[in-house]
């Protein structure tokens, strides 16, 4: 969560946004909720740009630099953050909580990607327990 406010904080100041600083870690607490820390940047910058900038060429511009952030920042976050850090406390392997991940949302949507990784958590413990039982007793 600090992480990807730090990052979205930098990318939009970089993006010359106004207030990113303040905007960084309201994304990060919203990031908590899978999607929702994209959508409240996207919402709230598009609410920043017009009102600093009113609906003019530059209010365009900031907004495909923001989209352009957002978009570098959910890539890194994805892709190389939440299945580290998850994977991690979880002791599973990142491309294990990716596939978790995406299997727990095809099949069950929203509360499947909330309760994949605590299932293949379950799942890895029961499977080493029979692994275990089945094969130690020679």
């Amino acid at each position: 969560m600090f992480l990807f406010a730090a990052l979205i904080s930098v990318g939009l100041w970089l993006a010359g946004l106004p207030f990113a600083i303040l905007l960084g870690p309201v994304a990060g607490a919203a990031n908590l909720v899978p999607y929702l820390g994209g959508l409240s940047t996207v919402v709230l910058s598009l609410l920043i740009a017009a009102t600093q900038f009113g609906l003019t060429e530059v209010c365009v511009w900031t907004m495909v630099k923001v989209a352009i952030v957002l978009s570098i920042v959910q890539a890194i976050d994805g892709f190389v953050l939440a299945p580290t850090v998850i994977g991690g406390t979880a002791g599973l392997h990142p491309l294990a909580v990716m596939l978790a991940l995406v299997v727990g949302a095809s099949l069950f949507g929203f509360l499947g990607m909330i309760l994949a990784v605590p299932a293949t958590c379950i799942l890895k413990v029961v499977l080493g327990e029979l692994y275990h039982e089945l094969y130690d007793q020679v």
